[in-house]
């Protein structure tokens, strides 16, 4: 349970060399839910665009429901480009896919 706490917290504060780190240990991290908030939507809220781009490299899904209103948060444009991109690159095929998400996804 610590495992989990301390990676939704690095979700949480974009520490993205903790998110690496601990999904190569345990990939399935990516799609945990605790307290209703998943990974993703954690990084999302915070603002935190590279952390989402991790990630939604690893397999997170932005449409996993959480018990948690995201419209209540601030938003944060960077990140919300990054999820319309993420989904439009889903629909190409994969050597498009890389290219374009590469292209688009640094600040």
């Amino acid at each position: 349970m610590k495992e989990i706490s301390n990676f939704l917290n690095a979700c949480s504060s974009g520490d993205v060399s903790i998110i690496s780190a601990a999904l190569k240990c345990q990939q399935s991290l990516v799609h945990v839910v605790l307290n209703g908030q998943c990974a993703i939507h954690l990084a999302a809220q915070n603002g935190h665009a590279e952390a989402v781009t991790a990630l939604l490299a690893e397999g997170s899904d932005p449409n996993t429901p959480d018990s948690v209103d995201f419209l209540l948060f601030p938003t944060y444009v960077r990140v919300v480009q990054l999820l319309f991109i993420w989904q439009l690159c889903l629909a190409l095929p994969l050597p498009a896919r890389c290219s374009l998400t590469v292209a688009l996804a640094p600040i």
